[in-house]
Formats: structure tokens, C-alpha cells, sequence
């Protein structure tokens, strides 16, 4: 299975947190069971932006978890982050809530996440529910 990986959870990787231990020994073990892991581009955008990292530190750090970094983000995916988009932001109108809540990065990464894996492990589900057809697998607390 070939699973992307959502941001935070790297950066749990980072922090040392216990999750972010447990997330990295689970990734392992199903690496040891053939499952493949990769981080899309947006992904890549965002760790690169963290305190302390830089392109060189973040591919490094990828490239020693073992996690792939996929740049492809073809049309099917940009069409699939606008669709969900649009149904969200319509959503916080009827609401009459703000639609500055979202940030577009997320619709990307669950838009690339559905066209070029098997599933999204992610903290954040509720993030990623405008995609059906998306397998999340969301580590335990």
C-alpha cells in the first residue's frame, strides 16, 4: 500500500512527542510489511517552513525515515482541491461563518493524497472529509 503522509505528523516526528514515537515506530513496522510512504509537495512546502529546517534538513530527514517525496500533482488533482474546496467554503456560507477558516494546502494534500496513494495518515480527519473515497488512517492517541 502506498500511503501518504500528512504534515503533522512529521512534525510530531520532530517535536519527540509521544505520538510522534509511536507514529514513527508504526511507519516502520509497516514499512517492514512493504508499505510504502510519501510526502506530496505541498507537504515538503510546509516542513521546509518550519523553524529550524531547510530543504537540505528536510530531504535529508526524508530520505532517512524512508519516505518518498512525490512532486506530481496532475490535473485530476487540482480539480479535486477545487471541487472540495468549493463545497467547504459553500458550506461555511450557509453557516455564515468565515471562509478564511481553511487553509487550501489541506485540499491539496487530500486531493494528491486520493489520486496518487492508497490513503492519508493524518491527526487530522476531519480535515480531509470533503474526499470520498479517501482511506485515512489516523494513529491512536
Amino acid at each position: 500500500m502506498k500511503i501518504s503522509v500528512d504534515t503533522n505528523i512529521i512534525v510530531g516526528f520532530w517535536l519527540g512527542t509521544p505520538e510522534g514515537q509511536r507514529d514513527l515506530q508504526s511507519i516502520r513496522q509497516m514499512q517492514g510489511r512493504g508499505d510504502t510512504f510519501v510526502v506530496c509537495g505541498v507537504v515538503y512546502t510546509e516542513l521546509c517552513a518550519a523553524p529550524g529546517q531547510s530543504r537540505a534538513s528536510v530531504e535529508a530527514f526524508l530520505k532517512v525515515a524512508g519516505l518518498g517525496l512525490d512532486y506530481a500533482m496532475p490535473a485530476p488533482v487540482w480539480e479535486a482541491a477545487a471541487d472540495a474546496n468549493a463545497v467547504h467554503q459553500g458550506q461555511r456560507r450557509l453557516k455564515r461563518q468565515s471562509t478564511l477558516k481553511r487553509v487550501v494546502a489541506d485540499f491539496l494534500v487530500g486531493a494528491h493524497a486520493l489520486h496518487r496513494a492508497d490513503a492519508l495518515l493524518t491527526r487530522n480527519p476531519g480535515d480531509f472529509g470533503a474526499f470520498l473515497g479517501l482511506t485515512l488512517l489516523v494513529p491512536k492517541p
